[in-house]
């Protein structure tokens, strides 16, 4: 926190020092016909959020520059004037300066620990208006060729598109009691909008149940395919989140007889419905994530596999519970997904990926 607070004081001195040379450098001479605007680069670590980095931009409105965003940090150099790059490792945050042609790196390391998220976003921002104020001061008093652009700006409609996610994780789940215990493994694609909402297709390929009695021998390979929605949210590395929809489990029977008086039907598979509800925790580091789920499914049509005899009687092998409890361990790998935008209006930064 401290140290939070003496960058804060650093940043804020430095953008009063620099406030009336950047203002006459910004004042339109009488000759004046195209405004010369600096192009910056602002490469934001994939873990910022829209929200933060619409916030950051609102910083910058009033500043003679078009703004360049990058969300993959380790492209090579963006065709701009100077970068600045805003990291995140939690709970601390990094703005470095890049200028072309130059091996010196300026940065400078802000500590959110014990601070609102409105406070952070406030220092964040006045510590990147400040370097930015730097960069335009610098390129006045060297001299330093900018990009002349027309202030005018065409708007655009923008949005980050969402995120693709996809999964693989071991799963576990209670099934009948000849097999109190069932396990696979499962693989998932999803698709997640900026809203926290979410949907998922999965495929789960679980280890065969076997099964003796009546004089047969009974196997079932079960296939549940599951197509759910949810919700999810973030804060610094932990992930969280509920989710909830239906599940398809194509099971096939094969089944064999001990001996040659036992007669078995022709291999089939069924088809079983059910309804599941998971809650979902987990870490996210940039694109990968670790993340648990529990819940339960509740079955509403399924089979139950019997053996009978010549007299007629039944001999059940596998009852499936209509209740059961699940349990997923796995990994995750997120693809943010965002549209080139421009922002701002006329003598405003423009913003572009």
């Amino acid at each position: 926190m401290l140290a939070f607070v003496v960058a804060h004081c650093i940043f804020a001195s430095h953008a009063i020092a620099t406030h009336h040379r950047a203002d006459d450098d910004d004042a339109p001479s009488a000759n004046a016909v195209v405004q010369s605007r600096l192009r910056l680069g602002l490469r934001l670590d994939p873990s910022v959020s829209t929200a933060v980095e619409e916030a950051l931009l609102a910083h910058l409105y009033d500043l003679p520059i078009d703004v360049v965003i990058d969300r993959t940090l380790g492209l090579p150099a963006l065709e701009v004037d100077a970068t600045l790059i805003v990291e995140r490792t939690p709970p601390t945050w990094r703005i470095s300066i890049l200028r072309p042609g130059s091996e010196a790196v300026w940065f400078r390391d802000l500590t959110d620990s014990g601070t609102s998220t409105e406070v952070t976003l406030e220092m964040l921002g006045v510590a990147l208006r400040s370097a930015a104020r730097t960069l335009i001061s610098d390129a006045a008093a060297n001299d330093i060729p900018r990009s002349t652009r027309s202030p005018q700006v065409e708007a655009h409609p923008s949005w980050t598109l969402g995120r693709l996610r996809l999964t693989a994780a071991y799963h576990g789940t209670t099934y009948a009691a000849r097999e109190p215990w069932q396990s696979g493994v499962r693989f998932g694609i999803g698709w997640h909008w900026p809203v926290g909402l979410g949907l998922e297709l999965a495929y789960s390929w679980m280890v065969p149940v076997h099964a003796r009695g009546g004089g047969g021998d009974l196997t079932l390979q079960r296939h549940p395919v599951e197509l759910f929605v949810s919700w999810s949210g973030r804060r610094s590395l932990l992930s969280y989140g509920i989710e909830g929809g239906v599940v398809f489990d194509a099971t096939a029977r094969r089944a064999r007889g001990d001996v040659p008086t036992v007669a078995t039907d022709d291999d089939e598979t069924r088809v079983s419905v059910g309804v599941g509800l998971r809650g979902r925790v987990g870490l996210q580091w940039r694109r990968v994530g670790l993340f648990i789920a529990l819940g339960t499914e509740a079955w509403v049509a399924q089979v139950h596999y019997a053996f009978a005899d010549p007299r007629g009687r039944s001999t059940l092998l596998v009852a499936p519970y209509r209740f059961r409890a699940v349990g997923l361990v796995g990994v995750a790998v997120t693809f943010d997904l965002t549209r080139k935008k421009i922002l701002g209006r006329s003598g405003g930064p423009r913003a572009q990926r």
